[in-house]
């Protein structure tokens, strides 16, 4: 009965005030971004060998398309820690991992482990950008 007290006088109150959302909320994360050491060696990696479209870059940032998302790099990172590099991790979508790897092996991508079952059918690998961030690739065997 109290929570139903409260829960009237907060919706009350909202009104009031003349809002009809309970709350602000977020809806989509658009940008994900990584600092790096060196940007022309990162955007070498994630243009040559991911393959993601780079779409703009300047001095300090590279933009690029990475389906969904706009993976920014920032320049000016000073040599990370590999525990805080490990506390984040990107995954991409493949169509089957086993093909994913073995084409983005043979570009020098270098695999911390073998693919592996991660869930029911879901497959998944991860490997290390040139500054340690951890990215792996999901999807069917």
């Amino acid at each position: 009965m109290l929570l139903t007290k409260l829960a009237c006088l907060s919706l009350l109150t909202l009104i009031a005030f003349g809002q009809t959302e309970p709350r602000f909320r977020l809806s989509k994360a658009s940008i994900v971004i990584l600092a790096v050491t060196d940007l022309n060696r990162a955007v070498e990696f994630y243009r040559d060998r991911l393959g993601l479209k780079l779409s703009s870059a300047n001095e300090d940032f590279a933009f690029f398309d990475a389906g969904g998302f706009t993976l920014a790099l920032r320049a000016g990172l000073p040599k990370p820690d590999k525990i805080d590099l490990a506390a984040t991790e990107i995954a991409f979508a493949v169509e089957h991992v086993k093909p994913a790897y073995q084409a983005l092996r043979a570009l020098g991508v270098e695999f911390k482990r073998e693919p592996r079952i991660v869930t029911g059918t879901t497959w998944a690998t991860d490997f290390r950008d040139p500054d340690g961030h951890v990215l792996s690739i999901v999807g069917p065997e």
